[in-house]
């Protein structure tokens, strides 16, 4: 069975490549996009909780910051492993998304030229919650 993972991004080109990417080093992984943070609290609050979630940090409405806070409140999804992806960040806003349960926070670039590193990573050394 394929790992599910929530990738939440406003960029749907930044999502089609990350996601081409990951299909080309990890074959057993499917992905699931929501184009901002209300889309995405709406699959949570309807769906049994996945592998992981990949949280871009700009987003229209509801940003990547609240969301990882609503994330970590809500019941069966707390130990989710949530990676953010964003482009920029200042020292002070990578402190305050570890602060607030982040597991990781990467460089979207970085990550796209290291995606084998990041597959390795995640999706064979770390051992991931089960989904239910």
């Amino acid at each position: 069975m394929a790992d599910l993972i929530l990738v939440v991004d406003d960029d749907e080109e930044d999502f089609m490549i990350l996601r081409s990417h990951i299909d080309r080093c990890h074959h057993n992984v499917t992905m699931i996009h929501c184009s901002d943070g209300r889309e995405a609290m709406q699959y949570i609050k309807e769906n049994p909780p996945l592998k992981m979630i990949v949280l871009d940090n700009r987003m229209p409405g509801m940003d990547g910051h609240e969301l990882l806070r609503w994330i970590r409140q809500t019941q069966g999804w707390q130990q989710i492993p949530v990676v953010i992806w964003a482009g920029e960040l200042m020292d002070e806003e990578i402190s305050d998304y570890y602060l607030a349960g982040a597991n990781s926070v990467i460089d979207k670039n970085e990550a796209m030229s290291q995606i084998n590193a990041f597959c390795t990573y995640w999706f064979t050394i770390c051992r991931l919650p089960s989904s239910k």
